[in-house]
């Protein structure tokens, strides 16, 4: 269940990744300057440090002690 989840909050970062992309070049005639070349790298580093502390926070195990 736990590589589920980090396999979902992979998708979910790459997804949101690929809409901010449409979404620049939708509504912007230059978006080069707004690309963040770190995107990405700061994504999944903020998405896997939040899952991590809450899962350190509310323990999401599901073991049947």
């Amino acid at each position: 269940l736990g590589l589920l989840g980090h396999a979902l909050l992979l998708v979910y970062g790459l997804r949101m990744l690929a809409d901010y992309r449409r979404y620049l070049d939708d509504n912007f005639s230059n978006p080069e300057r707004l690309r963040l070349v770190c995107l990405r790298q700061l994504l999944v580093l903020t998405l896997g440090l939040l899952y991590t502390a809450l899962n350190t926070a509310f323990e999401f195990s599901h073991d049947a002690a």
